[in-house]
């Protein structure tokens, strides 16, 4: 199972491309925000969870698809 992006953002993150850590990406709102950690998700109705840290140094706990993304390969759902 892997955290990939739904929509592109910017060059330099392409649709499919794997999350990282330290991505630079934008919320749903248009906040730019850095990927600190991702969880993934406890049972299959779960989306999982991303934390970021914001342009003045705050963290935050989102849904995934708050920066675009989605588990793929879930070995919990068929």
């Amino acid at each position: 199972m892997k955290l990939v992006y739904t929509l592109p953002h910017g060059k330099e993150i392409k649709v499919g491309q794997e999350v990282k850590v330290g991505d630079k990406v934008l919320t749903f709102r248009g906040e730019l925000v850095t990927v600190e950690y991702f969880v993934p998700p406890s049972k299959p109705s779960s989306s999982g969870k991303v934390t970021v840290k914001d342009d003045c140094g705050i963290n935050r706990e989102y849904y995934v698809a708050v920066i675009d993304a989605e588990w793929i390969n879930r070995e919990d759902r068929n």
